[in-house]
Protein backbone atom coordinates (compact mmCIF):
# COMPACT_ATOMS: atom_id res chain seq x y z
CA UNK A 1 0.00 0.00 0.00
CA UNK A 2 1.22 3.44 -1.01
CA UNK A 3 0.21 6.90 0.70
CA UNK A 4 -1.00 8.95 -2.12
CA UNK A 5 -1.47 12.52 -2.24
CA UNK A 6 -3.62 14.14 -4.84
CA UNK A 7 -3.90 17.91 -5.68
CA UNK A 8 -7.01 19.33 -7.67
CA UNK A 9 -7.01 23.35 -8.10
CA UNK A 10 -10.60 23.80 -7.15
CA UNK A 11 -13.98 21.53 -5.83
CA UNK A 12 -16.06 23.19 -8.29
CA UNK A 13 -18.17 20.85 -11.04
CA UNK A 14 -15.97 21.02 -14.00
CA UNK A 15 -13.72 18.67 -16.00
CA UNK A 16 -10.52 18.30 -14.56
CA UNK A 17 -11.70 18.09 -10.72
CA UNK A 18 -13.79 15.85 -11.66
CA UNK A 19 -11.26 13.40 -13.31
CA UNK A 20 -9.19 14.07 -10.08
CA UNK A 21 -11.63 12.85 -7.66
CA UNK A 22 -12.23 9.55 -9.99
CA UNK A 23 -8.43 9.17 -9.87
CA UNK A 24 -8.41 9.48 -5.77
CA UNK A 25 -11.82 6.97 -5.41
CA UNK A 26 -10.11 4.38 -7.85
CA UNK A 27 -6.86 4.28 -6.01
CA UNK A 28 -8.39 4.03 -2.46
CA UNK A 29 -10.65 1.10 -4.16
CA UNK A 30 -7.05 -0.41 -4.80
CA UNK A 31 -6.23 -0.40 -1.68
CA UNK A 32 -4.31 3.02 -1.34
CA UNK A 33 -3.99 5.55 1.63
CA UNK A 34 -5.36 8.74 -0.47
CA UNK A 35 -5.39 12.67 0.90
CA UNK A 36 -6.85 14.61 -1.80
CA UNK A 37 -5.81 18.29 -1.52
CA UNK A 38 -7.55 21.08 -2.87
CA UNK A 39 -6.73 24.61 -4.05
CA UNK A 40 -10.47 26.04 -3.83
CA UNK A 41 -13.65 24.60 -2.14
CA UNK A 42 -16.46 24.03 -4.10
CA UNK A 43 -19.36 21.74 -4.64
CA UNK A 44 -17.68 18.82 -4.77
CA UNK A 45 -16.88 19.06 -1.14
CA UNK A 46 -19.94 17.50 -0.76
CA UNK A 47 -19.09 14.38 -2.96
CA UNK A 48 -19.77 10.57 -1.33
CA UNK A 49 -16.02 9.84 -1.18
CA UNK A 50 -15.41 12.61 1.40
CA UNK A 51 -18.09 11.01 3.34
CA UNK A 52 -19.39 7.63 4.72
CA UNK A 53 -17.63 4.70 6.34
CA UNK A 54 -14.16 5.31 5.13
CA UNK A 55 -13.95 8.58 3.44
CA UNK A 56 -11.16 10.15 1.84
CA UNK A 57 -9.65 12.46 3.83
CA UNK A 58 -9.28 16.06 2.63
CA UNK A 59 -7.70 19.15 3.20
CA UNK A 60 -8.56 22.94 1.57
CA UNK A 61 -5.24 25.48 1.91
CA UNK A 62 -7.65 28.24 0.34
CA UNK A 63 -4.60 29.41 -2.17
CA UNK A 64 -7.00 29.49 -5.29
CA UNK A 65 -6.92 32.25 -7.92
CA UNK A 66 -10.26 33.49 -7.09
CA UNK A 67 -9.27 34.48 -3.19
CA UNK A 68 -8.45 38.14 -2.24
CA UNK A 69 -6.33 39.19 -1.54
CA UNK A 70 -4.46 36.97 -3.94
CA UNK A 71 -1.79 34.74 -3.21
CA UNK A 72 1.64 35.20 -5.07
CA UNK A 73 3.11 31.97 -6.54
CA UNK A 74 6.22 31.77 -4.13
CA UNK A 75 3.63 32.05 -0.74
CA UNK A 76 1.22 29.87 -2.73
CA UNK A 77 4.48 27.11 -2.85
CA UNK A 78 5.39 27.76 0.88
CA UNK A 79 1.85 26.71 1.48
CA UNK A 80 1.65 23.58 -0.47
CA UNK A 81 5.33 22.47 1.21
CA UNK A 82 3.37 23.09 4.48
CA UNK A 83 0.60 20.78 3.66
CA UNK A 84 2.27 18.22 2.54
CA UNK A 85 5.16 17.80 4.87
CA UNK A 86 2.75 16.11 7.60
CA UNK A 87 2.04 13.08 5.27
CA UNK A 88 5.48 11.48 3.92
CA UNK A 89 3.64 10.74 0.79
CA UNK A 90 4.91 8.16 -1.58
CA UNK A 91 3.90 9.84 -4.12
CA UNK A 92 2.05 13.36 -5.12
CA UNK A 93 -0.23 13.57 -8.21
CA UNK A 94 -1.29 16.81 -9.61
CA UNK A 95 -3.98 17.78 -11.46
CA UNK A 96 -4.15 20.71 -13.29
CA UNK A 97 -1.55 23.51 -14.05
CA UNK A 98 -3.14 25.73 -12.06
CA UNK A 99 -1.68 24.11 -8.98
CA UNK A 100 1.95 23.78 -10.70
CA UNK A 101 3.56 25.06 -7.93
CA UNK A 102 2.29 21.89 -5.74
CA UNK A 103 5.09 19.92 -8.21
CA UNK A 104 7.79 22.17 -6.96
CA UNK A 105 6.69 21.74 -3.47
CA UNK A 106 6.57 18.27 -3.85
CA UNK A 107 10.50 18.24 -5.36
CA UNK A 108 11.49 20.40 -2.37
CA UNK A 109 10.18 17.06 -0.09
CA UNK A 110 11.50 14.64 -2.49
CA UNK A 111 8.03 13.34 -3.34
CA UNK A 112 8.14 11.75 -6.97
CA UNK A 113 5.12 13.43 -8.83
CA UNK A 114 3.17 12.97 -11.44
CA UNK A 115 1.78 15.77 -13.32
CA UNK A 116 -2.18 15.77 -15.10
CA UNK A 117 -1.58 18.77 -18.10
CA UNK A 118 -5.29 19.18 -19.26
CA UNK A 119 -5.15 22.76 -20.34
CA UNK A 120 -4.23 23.92 -24.07
CA UNK A 121 -2.72 26.88 -25.21
CA UNK A 122 -5.64 29.29 -24.45
CA UNK A 123 -5.72 28.28 -20.96
CA UNK A 124 -2.25 28.66 -20.20
CA UNK A 125 -2.62 32.13 -21.61
CA UNK A 126 -5.12 32.82 -18.88
CA UNK A 127 -2.96 31.17 -15.97
CA UNK A 128 -0.01 33.47 -16.90
CA UNK A 129 -2.29 36.54 -17.25
CA UNK A 130 -4.22 35.88 -13.62
CA UNK A 131 -0.43 35.17 -12.27
CA UNK A 132 -1.41 31.48 -11.48
CA UNK A 133 1.57 30.21 -14.11
CA UNK A 134 5.23 31.02 -15.44
CA UNK A 135 7.19 29.70 -18.30
CA UNK A 136 9.75 29.71 -15.29
CA UNK A 137 8.25 26.69 -13.48
CA UNK A 138 10.50 23.36 -14.14
CA UNK A 139 9.47 20.97 -12.30
CA UNK A 140 11.06 17.08 -12.32
CA UNK A 141 8.64 15.11 -12.85
CA UNK A 142 8.44 11.20 -12.70
CA UNK A 143 5.49 11.16 -15.13
CA UNK A 144 3.35 13.12 -17.31
CA UNK A 145 -0.26 12.72 -18.13
CA UNK A 146 -1.84 14.77 -20.62
CA UNK A 147 -5.64 14.74 -21.58
CA UNK A 148 -4.76 14.24 -25.53
CA UNK A 149 -1.93 14.05 -27.71
CA UNK A 150 -1.93 18.17 -28.05
CA UNK A 151 -1.98 18.64 -24.42
CA UNK A 152 0.72 16.26 -23.45
CA UNK A 153 2.83 17.90 -26.69
CA UNK A 154 2.22 21.49 -25.24
CA UNK A 155 2.38 20.74 -21.54
CA UNK A 156 5.60 18.81 -22.20
CA UNK A 157 6.89 22.17 -24.04
CA UNK A 158 5.50 24.33 -21.05
CA UNK A 159 7.49 22.46 -18.38
CA UNK A 160 10.68 21.69 -20.44
CA UNK A 161 9.79 18.02 -20.43
CA UNK A 162 12.78 16.06 -21.80
CA UNK A 163 11.79 13.87 -24.48
CA UNK A 164 11.40 9.88 -23.69
CA UNK A 165 10.59 10.72 -20.38
CA UNK A 166 7.37 8.46 -19.39
CA UNK A 167 4.74 10.01 -21.06
CA UNK A 168 0.48 9.03 -21.02
CA UNK A 169 -2.49 10.54 -22.92
CA UNK A 170 -5.26 9.29 -20.49
CA UNK A 171 -8.34 11.24 -22.63
CA UNK A 172 -11.21 11.80 -20.06
CA UNK A 173 -13.67 8.97 -19.27
CA UNK A 174 -17.30 8.98 -17.36
CA UNK A 175 -18.52 6.15 -15.67
CA UNK A 176 -21.73 4.98 -17.38
CA UNK A 177 -23.54 3.15 -15.05
CA UNK A 178 -23.07 6.16 -12.58
CA UNK A 179 -24.14 8.19 -15.41
CA UNK A 180 -27.26 6.29 -16.23
CA UNK A 181 -28.99 5.85 -12.66
CA UNK A 182 -28.29 9.69 -12.20
CA UNK A 183 -30.17 10.17 -15.05
CA UNK A 184 -33.38 8.46 -13.89
CA UNK A 185 -33.27 10.65 -10.88
CA UNK A 186 -35.61 13.58 -10.58
CA UNK A 187 -34.51 16.69 -12.22
CA UNK A 188 -33.80 20.42 -10.32
CA UNK A 189 -36.28 23.13 -10.54
CA UNK A 190 -35.77 25.61 -13.32
CA UNK A 191 -37.17 29.05 -13.90
CA UNK A 192 -36.97 32.19 -16.11
CA UNK A 193 -36.31 35.49 -14.81
CA UNK A 194 -40.10 36.36 -13.86
CA UNK A 195 -39.89 32.59 -11.63
CA UNK A 196 -41.94 30.51 -14.45
CA UNK A 197 -41.08 27.22 -13.49
CA UNK A 198 -39.92 24.55 -16.41
CA UNK A 199 -42.52 21.66 -16.70
CA UNK A 200 -40.09 18.85 -17.63
CA UNK A 201 -43.37 16.74 -18.63
CA UNK A 202 -44.24 19.18 -20.90
CA UNK A 203 -40.50 19.49 -23.27
CA UNK A 204 -41.91 16.87 -25.70
CA UNK A 205 -44.23 20.05 -26.79
CA UNK A 206 -41.65 22.18 -26.95
CA UNK A 207 -38.37 20.87 -27.45
CA UNK A 208 -35.34 21.64 -24.51
CA UNK A 209 -32.35 22.72 -25.32
CA UNK A 210 -29.13 22.87 -22.32
CA UNK A 211 -25.78 24.05 -21.43
CA UNK A 212 -24.06 22.97 -18.71
CA UNK A 213 -21.29 25.51 -17.08
CA UNK A 214 -20.09 28.63 -15.15
CA UNK A 215 -22.25 31.32 -16.78
CA UNK A 216 -19.17 33.58 -17.63
CA UNK A 217 -17.97 35.06 -21.46
CA UNK A 218 -15.84 31.73 -22.22
CA UNK A 219 -18.57 29.44 -21.74
CA UNK A 220 -20.68 30.84 -24.16
CA UNK A 221 -23.17 31.91 -22.25
CA UNK A 222 -24.34 35.28 -24.29
CA UNK A 223 -24.22 32.89 -27.74
CA UNK A 224 -26.44 30.46 -25.96
CA UNK A 225 -29.24 33.63 -24.65
CA UNK A 226 -28.94 35.22 -27.90
CA UNK A 227 -30.05 31.66 -29.58
CA UNK A 228 -32.87 31.14 -26.99
CA UNK A 229 -33.97 34.85 -28.33
CA UNK A 230 -33.96 33.95 -31.95
CA UNK A 231 -35.85 30.54 -31.18
CA UNK A 232 -38.64 30.67 -30.01
CA UNK A 233 -40.03 27.73 -30.75
CA UNK A 234 -37.31 26.11 -28.59
CA UNK A 235 -37.30 26.13 -24.92
CA UNK A 236 -33.67 26.93 -23.50
CA UNK A 237 -32.40 26.04 -20.15
CA UNK A 238 -28.66 26.72 -18.31
CA UNK A 239 -27.56 24.58 -15.56
CA UNK A 240 -24.98 25.80 -13.51
CA UNK A 241 -24.00 28.92 -11.68
CA UNK A 242 -25.89 31.76 -13.09
CA UNK A 243 -27.04 33.91 -10.31
CA UNK A 244 -24.76 37.14 -10.51
CA UNK A 245 -24.05 36.87 -6.48
CA UNK A 246 -22.55 33.58 -7.68
CA UNK A 247 -21.19 34.74 -10.63
CA UNK A 248 -20.20 38.64 -10.84
CA UNK A 249 -18.58 37.51 -14.16
CA UNK A 250 -21.97 37.02 -16.01
CA UNK A 251 -22.31 39.07 -18.90
CA UNK A 252 -25.57 38.38 -19.78
CA UNK A 253 -27.19 38.73 -15.68
CA UNK A 254 -28.73 42.17 -16.47
CA UNK A 255 -30.69 41.17 -19.73
CA UNK A 256 -31.82 38.53 -18.41
CA UNK A 257 -33.80 40.35 -15.61
CA UNK A 258 -34.72 42.92 -18.32
CA UNK A 259 -35.71 40.99 -21.09
CA UNK A 260 -37.34 38.36 -19.17
CA UNK A 261 -37.04 35.88 -22.59
CA UNK A 262 -40.11 33.23 -21.55
CA UNK A 263 -38.18 30.33 -23.07
CA UNK A 264 -35.37 30.85 -20.68
CA UNK A 265 -34.40 28.86 -17.90
CA UNK A 266 -31.99 28.31 -15.26
CA UNK A 267 -31.12 25.99 -12.87
CA UNK A 268 -28.55 27.46 -10.64
CA UNK A 269 -25.60 24.99 -9.27
CA UNK A 270 -26.89 21.52 -9.35
CA UNK A 271 -24.91 18.38 -8.29
CA UNK A 272 -26.82 15.84 -10.67
CA UNK A 273 -26.61 17.12 -14.51
CA UNK A 274 -27.40 13.97 -15.85
CA UNK A 275 -31.14 14.52 -14.94
CA UNK A 276 -31.50 17.01 -16.97
CA UNK A 277 -29.91 15.83 -19.61
CA UNK A 278 -31.58 12.76 -20.59
CA UNK A 279 -34.83 15.22 -20.74
CA UNK A 280 -33.30 17.47 -23.62
CA UNK A 281 -33.32 17.59 -27.14
CA UNK A 282 -29.77 18.58 -27.72
CA UNK A 283 -26.89 20.05 -25.79
CA UNK A 284 -25.75 23.05 -27.60
CA UNK A 285 -21.91 23.68 -26.07
CA UNK A 286 -21.89 27.01 -26.64
CA UNK A 287 -18.30 27.25 -24.97
CA UNK A 288 -15.78 29.58 -26.53
CA UNK A 289 -12.91 27.26 -25.22
CA UNK A 290 -12.78 24.78 -23.00
CA UNK A 291 -9.86 22.40 -22.15
CA UNK A 292 -11.38 19.57 -20.35
CA UNK A 293 -15.38 19.94 -21.25
CA UNK A 294 -16.72 16.86 -19.60
CA UNK A 295 -20.30 17.88 -19.64
CA UNK A 296 -19.92 16.91 -23.77
CA UNK A 297 -18.67 13.13 -22.13
CA UNK A 298 -21.91 12.87 -19.98
CA UNK A 299 -23.93 14.46 -22.25
CA UNK A 300 -23.01 11.69 -25.04
CA UNK A 301 -23.61 8.94 -22.21
CA UNK A 302 -26.95 9.47 -21.72
CA UNK A 303 -27.48 9.35 -25.76
CA UNK A 304 -28.07 13.13 -25.95
CA UNK A 305 -27.08 14.63 -29.28
CA UNK A 306 -24.31 17.49 -28.71
CA UNK A 307 -23.69 20.47 -30.72
CA UNK A 308 -20.87 22.44 -30.69
CA UNK A 309 -17.77 24.32 -32.41
CA UNK A 310 -15.26 21.57 -32.57
CA UNK A 311 -11.99 24.21 -32.93
CA UNK A 312 -12.73 25.66 -29.44
CA UNK A 313 -13.18 21.87 -27.30
CA UNK A 314 -9.97 19.65 -25.73
CA UNK A 315 -12.40 16.50 -26.96
CA UNK A 316 -13.01 17.51 -30.47
CA UNK A 317 -12.12 14.28 -31.94
CA UNK A 318 -14.61 12.91 -30.01
CA UNK A 319 -17.29 15.42 -30.72
CA UNK A 320 -16.36 14.86 -34.44
CA UNK A 321 -16.87 10.98 -33.88
CA UNK A 322 -20.56 11.28 -31.81
CA UNK A 323 -21.66 14.85 -32.20
CA UNK A 324 -22.95 17.45 -34.85
CA UNK A 325 -19.24 19.62 -34.65
CA UNK A 326 -19.54 22.78 -36.26
CA UNK A 327 -16.71 24.71 -37.89
CA UNK A 328 -15.26 28.40 -37.32
CA UNK A 329 -15.55 30.27 -34.04
CA UNK A 330 -18.60 30.12 -31.88
CA UNK A 331 -21.18 31.87 -33.47
CA UNK A 332 -25.38 32.25 -33.04
CA UNK A 333 -26.25 31.95 -36.70
CA UNK A 334 -24.92 28.58 -37.01
CA UNK A 335 -26.59 26.88 -34.61
CA UNK A 336 -29.90 28.55 -35.23
CA UNK A 337 -29.37 27.02 -38.59
CA UNK A 338 -29.04 23.76 -37.14
CA UNK A 339 -31.59 24.58 -34.56
CA UNK A 340 -34.42 25.05 -37.64
CA UNK A 341 -33.36 21.53 -39.22
CA UNK A 342 -34.93 19.15 -36.70
CA UNK A 343 -34.78 16.62 -39.67
CA UNK A 344 -30.94 16.40 -38.91
CA UNK A 345 -31.66 17.02 -35.42
CA UNK A 346 -33.26 13.95 -35.30
CA UNK A 347 -31.34 11.63 -37.85
CA UNK A 348 -28.47 12.70 -35.17
CA UNK A 349 -30.52 10.87 -32.01
CA UNK A 350 -31.38 8.29 -34.13
CA UNK A 351 -27.54 7.88 -34.96
CA UNK A 352 -26.09 7.87 -31.32
CA UNK A 353 -28.83 5.33 -30.12
CA UNK A 354 -27.74 2.82 -32.43
CA UNK A 355 -25.88 -0.48 -30.86
CA UNK A 356 -23.05 -0.21 -33.30
CA UNK A 357 -22.42 3.83 -31.62
CA UNK A 358 -23.05 2.70 -28.64
CA UNK A 359 -20.62 0.44 -28.41
CA UNK A 360 -17.96 2.93 -29.77
CA UNK A 361 -18.87 5.14 -27.67
CA UNK A 362 -17.79 2.98 -24.64
CA UNK A 363 -14.75 2.16 -25.86
CA UNK A 364 -14.14 5.62 -26.31
CA UNK A 365 -15.21 7.64 -22.58
CA UNK A 366 -16.02 4.63 -20.15
CA UNK A 367 -13.72 5.00 -17.15
CA UNK A 368 -12.38 1.23 -16.38
CA UNK A 369 -9.62 0.42 -18.44
CA UNK A 370 -8.93 4.35 -18.37
CA UNK A 371 -8.24 4.72 -14.71
CA UNK A 372 -6.45 1.20 -15.60
CA UNK A 373 -4.06 2.69 -16.97
CA UNK A 374 -2.94 5.58 -15.10
CA UNK A 375 -2.55 3.00 -12.45
CA UNK A 376 -0.25 1.19 -14.52
CA UNK A 377 1.53 3.93 -15.27
CA UNK A 378 1.86 5.39 -11.55
CA UNK A 379 3.07 1.53 -10.61
CA UNK A 380 5.51 1.48 -13.28
CA UNK A 381 7.16 4.61 -12.97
Amino acid sequence: MKKIGVVVHELARTGSPIVGLSIARFLKEKGHSIHVFAKEGGSLATSDIFRGYTPIPLTVTNTGHTRRPKINRKLAQKKAKEALIPHSFDLLYVNSLAAAEWCLAANELGIPVFFHVHELKPAIKELRRAGIFSFRFRPKLHGLIGASKESVKIGAKTIAYKAGSPQLILTSFVDLKELKTNAELEPPSAYTADGRQLEWQQTEYKPLICMCGSAVYAKGVDIFWETAALCPNYNFVWVGTFDIKDQPANPIFSRFQKEQLDNFFITGPIENPASVFSRCEAMFLSTRQDSNPLVLLEALGVQLPVIGFHQALGYAEVLKSFGMALPGKPNVEAIVGVLSEKKRLNKQRRNLSSQVTQMALRKSISHQEKLQSLYDFLCEH
